[in-house]
């Protein structure tokens, strides 16, 4: 049976926000997540899944914290809780760096926490 990709990720704004939910890259993602984006971000790209961690069936939930700065920008990631896997460790770090907040939420915000779940599942 042929697998496909199932990625979730939530994001969890440290000061209060609501729990947000999404599949992608491929897959839909929710109105909440695009709100979201949208109020706190001006740039959040979701991790993909390595396809060399998706040949070999990794899969791992971690736990990542953005650490922001005022304009925005992401100063560091730093791993809360692994996913179990450094390939999938990696590209999380690698792809939250990138990520842009809006000047007046990182006014308020310096730090955000975002959970993240890699599966693969049977179609």
């Amino acid at each position: 049976m042929k697998h496909a990709l199932l990625f979730a990720i939530a994001v969890v704004m440290v000061q209060a926000s609501p729990q947000l939910y999404a599949q992608g890259p491929h897959g839909i993602r929710t109105p909440q997540l695009l709100e979201a984006n949208n109020k706190f971000t001006t740039f959040a790209p979701l991790p993909g899944y390595p396809l060399g961690a998706e040949a070999r069936h990794l899969e791992g939930n971690g736990m990542f914290l953005l650490h922001v700065r005022r304009d925005g920008s992401v100063a560091r990631v730093d791993i809360v809780q692994s996913t179990g896997h450094r390939e999938l460790d990696e590209v999380c770090i690698s792809v939250y760096g990138l990520w842009r907040f809006r000047t007046d939420f990182a006014a308020k915000t310096h730090e955000v926490k975002i959970p993240v779940t890699f599966k693969l599942s049977q179609t």
